[in-house]
Order: structure tokens, then sequence, then C-alpha cells
């Protein structure tokens, strides 16, 4: 089966056993459309149903919005400018991805580099395996800016690096590099900016040279029970939607 999507929202395309996603600018927003998120999931759905396919490499966008502009995007969550129907959808939408990815019938690889906002950082760690270009800074200014982190980062956080650490992280706020990430077991491999695309197809293709069936059940044994994290979303949702009504009333004071 040959298929290739370019979408507002990704770029989709096979390369012998390797499917590949490419996120383009603006995927906060374009997360929150109902029509460009049903899009690429039809392209998963192709994906996930074709046998000679074994792995999913998800690269984020080439260019991303700078510190400030998402710091304002996420600012107007956390000052109650943005309704709560839009911040539901967004929430739903990431929700959505999530557990896709954990779920995926494939292995799935995240490729990252430059600054990573906290929700694209927590989307990557429901992949399987995770490679960043050396250039890689993961922002983690929520508490700093009143919000609550969303996309399972807690949850995901604590299953690789342990409670205390990930407290440490999240209340004091500070931005962890590509280096660090990958000695706390944050990401499995870091290579130089302008070799993350080959060293990440590379790796994709050595992935997909070995056994589905043993690669699946190793994916199911290190996500189970799926359920905690099901659960886990809909409690992050309630915290987040509470302390976005407490703003709200707080703003109308």
């Amino acid at each position: 089966m040959d298929y290739c999507e370019d979408e507002a929202l990704f770029t989709g395309r096979l390369d012998g056993r390797v499917a590949v996603v490419k996120f383009k600018e603006g995927l906060l927003s374009n997360m929150t459309c109902l029509m460009a998120k049903e899009r690429l999931f039809h392209f998963l759905d192709l994906v996930e149903k074709d046998g000679k396919v074994r792995v999913l490499l998800i690269f984020g966008a080439d260019k991303r919005i700078d510190q400030d502009a998402c710091q304002g995007f996420y600012t107007r969550f956390a000052t109650g400018e943005v309704g709560l129907e839009d911040l539901e959808r967004l929430n739903n939408a990431v929700n959505q991805f999530v557990i896709r990815m954990t779920t995926f019938d494939k292995m799935v690889i995240h490729a990252g580099k430059g600054p990573v906002a906290p929700v694209f950082f927590n989307m990557g760690l429901a992949c399987d395996w995770r490679i960043t270009a050396d250039d890689t800074v993961f922002q983690n200014p929520c508490i700093d800016m009143g919000l609550i982190p969303k996309g399972g980062g807690v949850f995901f956080f604590q299953r690789l690096i342990g409670r205390g650490v990930t407290a440490d992280l999240l209340y004091s706020g500070k931005t962890i590099d590509a280096r660090e990430a990958l000695a706390l077991g944050l990401v499995n491999r870091v290579v130089p900016l302008d070799m993350l695309e080959t060293e990440a197809l590379s790796s994709a293709e050595a992935f997909s040279q070995k056994p589905l069936r043993s690669i699946l059940g190793v994916k199911r044994l290190l996500n189970y029970p799926v359920k905690d994290l099901v659960d886990f979303l809909a409690h992050e949702d309630e915290v987040i939607r509470n302390s976005f009504i407490k703003a709200l009333s707080q703003k109308n004071e």
C-alpha cells in the first residue's frame, strides 16, 4: 500500500517499513481543528492496518514557535482569556494522541529538536523510543505561569525517573537540555542537529528489522496497564478544569 499525505497539521509518507509523520508549525492550534485531527488519525489508521509497516517515526515541526509566543498561547489559558470549551477541545485532542501512541500497534519513535514546550515533550513521552538533537531544550514554565502540566507528563515522568526527581523538576520549573534528558532516561539517544533526520531514519530502519510481535510484546508489558494512563489523563483534565475555573472566577471578581 502506497500513500502520502500533505495536510495543514502534518505530512505523512512511507519509507520502506517505516511510516514517517512530520508535524508542521502551529501544532497546538491545529490540534483543536476537528478536520485536521481527523486527517491525522486517518493516516495513522492506514499505517496501523498496513502489514508491511513496522515502525512509525514522528518528527516535531521544523520551525518552532519561539518561547514568548508559546508562553503567550499558554497564558491565554492560565488567565481565563480562552473559553472552557476551547480548553476541553485541546485537552481531548492531546489525550487522544497520547493514548493512541501508547496503544499503537507498531513501534513509535519520536524525533525532536530545538525548544520543546511541555505539552509536546509530554506527547513525545507517550512514544516508545526517543531520539533528539543536541540543541534540544525542554521548557518547563508551567508553575511560573500558573499552569498545570498537560499530556500525561507527570504520569510518564514518575515511571521513568521516580517521584522525587519528578517533583524537583516540576516544582523548580527548570529547563532540561538534551544531555540532562539523556542522563535522566527521558530520551534514548542524542545526536548532532544536522544528523537528526538521518540518524532517526537509520534507527527506525534498524528497529523495523526486528520481529514485530516481539517489539509489540515488550511495548505492551512496558505500558501495562494502559487503564492507569486513561484514568490519569481524566484526572489531569479535572485538575486543569478546576484550576481554569478558579482563574476565571478570580479574573471576574
